[in-house]
Formats: structure tokens, sequence, C-alpha cells
């Protein structure tokens, strides 16, 4: 008894039986006879299942049988695999009986059916462009429509306010024939598309592109002579459906110091095209706004009556820059202040609180920088520290340097030390100062090289205080403001 595996997905099969004696249901089959003699077994016919085709065909495999070469199959199809169409395939087995007999056989039988492609029924059921207010700057934007494959539609990208389209493209003339509708380029610009109008020389005004393949463009009117040069191509164009239900361009959207609005605006062209997302309209609109790049300088000052008690350390000005209407912003600040003569620091009730700040107004827990409400800036202060330091000299700290060097590194790490301060000590030149400060606190850079090494230095200062913390920006207007933060509503100095 020999038998037949099957292994099916999305399909059917029906068998009939001619010489063999079929059991199992359909699964084994017995055979007798006179030795060489050329018998029809049986017929296998496979159908697939609705709405579903055979991109690969069905197979048979005699591999696992005793005398393979005595098998032979006639295949019969409905459609082919060639044009896209295959629907039914029919195995007839003809076996050619051996001298011995093979009772273990295994014929294997495989086929596999796929959902069909969908034809275009030429609907557009979505628009979509990426969301989001547009980066000052300028920068990229995927714009997708979805629909039947092959459907198409109208699209148009402009900016609103100067009625510019954006979506324009350059490419240089390789030949033509002077006063025909024939163009041809020096490469191909996928760019380019269908609908698209055209401007150069010797190229009539309302000229379109009627078809593109390759380097080569057919326009909507004869050229009034040789058309030479660059050729410009912008405006609304016809955007196709591909293959895949999608049609995807990336649009490029220039930098700006202006407040912008960029429409993307899509045009049914075949009535009642537009369909789910799209269903009720003719024509959709997607807009995406562009703010300009907006500065906030918040400034340490010190501009009252006790403006004798401080010194500040530069720079005093710091510049928050972000884009008009972003939010969210947290910027990290550190003023140092000296006082400027002697006596003892010490942080006021408020301290480094939104009191400190100038503005126009309050809103909530948020102050409005900005004499408008409508392009103010809003900010407030979050983490805020005053770090004071009271001890005028730091006398014979341990540290190391080097002959001929001008670093040293602290033994202790000082974070109140500031640049400027005055250093001194055996084999430091007189009017040595601190010129810069690493990230440790640790590594000093003198403002001249050591004489010789050293093991201790003293540091020379007046009482100071460090002011940090963040100015949270809830959401920058539209115009450049500033505002002041005075330091007599921080710090105290008595004398």
């Amino acid at each position: 008894m020999a038998q037949i595996i099957e292994t099916l997905k999305n399909c059917t099969i029906a068998t009939v039986a001619k010489s063999a004696t079929l059991s199992n249901g359909n699964l084994t089959y017995t055979l007798s006879g006179k030795p060489g003699t050329n018998v029809h077994l049986f017929t296998k016919t496979i159908t697939r299942a609705a709405n579903h085709i055979f991109k690969i065909e069905p197979t048979i495999d005699f591999s696992e049988t005793g005398f393979p070469q005595n098998y032979t199959v006639n295949i019969t199809d409905t459609g082919s695999v060639a044009t896209n169409n295959l629907t039914v395939r029919a195995f007839n087995v003809f076996y050619k009986l051996p001298e011995s007999s093979s009772s273990s056989d295994t014929i294997k039988i495989a086929a596999k059916a796929e959902l069909a492609d969908v034809v275009s029924s030429g609907k557009i059921t979505g628009f979509d462009l990426q969301s989001g207010v547009l980066s000052s700057l300028g920068g990229k934007r995927k714009l997708t429509i979805y629909g039947d494959p092959g459907a198409t539609a109208t699209l148009e990208v402009k900016e609103t306010t100067a009625n510019v389209n954006t979506t324009t493209t350059t490419s240089v003339v390789a030949s033509n024939e002077s006063g025909t509708r024939n163009i041809t380029l020096t490469y191909a610009n996928p760019d380019i598309y269908v609908g698209m109008t055209v401007a150069g020389t010797n190229i009539a005004g309302g000229t379109v592109v009627s078809s593109i393949s390759g380097t080569t463009l057919q326009v909507s009117q004869n050229t009034t002579g040789a058309a030479s040069g660059t050729l410009t191509f912008s405006g609304a164009f016809t955007a196709t459906i591909g293959s895949d239900g999608v049609f995807e361009k990336m649009i490029t959207f220039p930098s700006t110091t202006s407040d912008k609005s960029y429409s993307a605006i899509l045009t049914q062209i075949a009535n009642g095209s537009f369909t789910k997302g799209l269903a009720g309209v003719t024509s959709k609109t997607i807009t995406r706004l562009q703010y300009p790049q907006i500065t906030l300088t918040a400034t340490l000052v010190n501009a009252s009556s006790n403006n004798a008690h401080w010194s500040l350390v530069a720079p005093a000005a710091i510049d928050i820059i972000g884009q008009a209407s972003q939010t969210g912003i947290r910027f990290p600040v550190k003023w140092t202040v000296r006082a400027a003569q002697a006596g003892e620091i010490t942080q006021t009730t408020a301290g480094f609180s939104n009191a400190a700040f100038t503005s126009d107004a309050a809103a909530g827990s948020s102050l409005q920088i900005g004499s408008s409400a409508s392009t103010a800036s809003y900010i407030r202060v979050a983490n805020a520290s005053v770090q004071i330091e009271n001890i005028g000299t730091f006398s014979n700290l341990a540290c190391a340097g080097s002959n001929g060097s001008n670093k040293i590194t602290l033994t202790t790490p000082q974070p109140l030390f500031y640049v400027g301060i005055p250093v001194s000590g055996s084999n430091i030149p007189g009017g040595t100062t601190i010129s810069a400060i690493g990230p440790s606190n640790q590594e000093i850079t003198l403002s001249a090289n050591l004489t010789g090494d050293i093991t201790t230095a003293t540091f020379t200062s007046k009482p100071f205080a460090v002011i940090s913390g963040e100015i949270l920006i809830d959401q920058i207007g539209k115009v450049n403001v500033s505002t002041n933060i005075e330091v007599n509503s921080i710090l105290t100095l008595t004398t």
C-alpha cells in the first residue's frame, strides 16, 4: 500500500480514481497488474479558495518512491502564474508497473494559494502630512496619500501668506526639438510630476508637464524655440497611488524669520473618488505652522541703591533661544556674585525665585515677559540654589603644580571658586589670578607659569555667592524679549 501526503493552504483538492484503488480519504492507494503496463493511477485537482490565486505553482514529488522514473504526470492549468491568474491545477498521474512490487511509495503534493491582488477602483481613502509645528530652521516632512493602486488626485503644497509653491525643482535641458512638445533632460528627476508648471527659456506661459518617461518630457504646448538651460518645475501636480496603496513624498520647507503657514491641498480628479476618511469632500487641506527663532535674554543686574555692594562675574546676560510658541524648555543658569567690600553675605527670604525677575504681569505660576500677552514669553524658576562663601582668604590650600606649568590641582574641590581670584604663594609670580577652572572644580589654570614646584597656594577673595537653577520656559513668545534678575532680591550684604 502506497501513500499520498498533501500539504495545502487556502485551497481544496478533489480526487478521481482511475486504475488505482484509493482509501483513507484518498491518501492511500493500491494497484495490481502486469509488469510493463502503463496505467493512469488517479487525477488530483487543486482549486484555490475564493479571492485567492496560486502565485507559486502547486507541486508533486515522486522522490520518495521505489521507482520514481516509472511515474509520469500530465498537468492541466486554469490560468497561469505568468499572468498572475492561476486558479486551478490538475495532476494526472501515470505509472509503469515494475517487475518487482513497491509497497512503500510516498507521493507528496504541495499547494499554497494567496490573496489575489486588488484591482484598483480608483479610490483615494486618506491624506496625511507629518504633524507638529515646523522648525524655524526648516526641514523635511513626509506627505502620504492612501488609496487604490493607480488612483490619482491633484496635490499642491504652498506657503499660504505669500501664495508660493514649495513643491519646486529644477533640471537642466540636454537636448530638444525646437518648436515641439518634446524636451530631454540631462538626468531623470523623480521630483518632476505630471501636471507641474514648466518655466524657462522658450517655454510659453501656462505650459505644464503632460507625460514623463525617464529623461524625456512631453509638455502641454510647443516650445517657442529651442528650450535650453535650466527649467523650473513647480505648482500643483498629479499624485498617483503606487502598487502598495500609498503615495509618499518628502516636502522640503525653508527656514523662516517670520510667522509662516503652509497648506497641503489634495483635490479629487475623478468624481466620487474620495472615500472613507475623505468621504463627502472634493478637496482636503492640511495646514502646518512655522514660527521664527526667538531669543529671551535673562540678565543678572545690580540696579538698586545697594549696587556698590556687589561685583558681578561675567557673563551676566544669558540668551535662551527657542522657536516661537515652543513650550517646556528647561534652561540651566549659573551666576557668580562677589562682595565689593568686606562683609557677610546672606540669602534674602525670597532667594532665587520668580520675585527676582522683572516682568510685565503674573500668569498663575508663570511670569509674563513682554508687554503684550499674545506675543509675550512665560517663564518661572525651578531647582533654585544659592551657595554662599563668606571666607575672604583661603590660605595655604593643599595643591600640586610643576615648574613652568600654568596648571595646578587642588587636593579638595572648591566649587565656589571663580575666574579672576588672585593666587599667591611660593613660586607663584605676583599678580597671578585664576584664568580657568576645570569641570571637577580641582583643575585650576593660572594666568602665569609657576617658577618652581608648589604644594600649597593662597587664594584671596572677598565673600562671594553662586546663584544657580533652571529657567523654565512655559511658552516662548513671538518677539524677542528680555528680563532682569535683581541681585539684591536674592542676596544681602551686611558690612
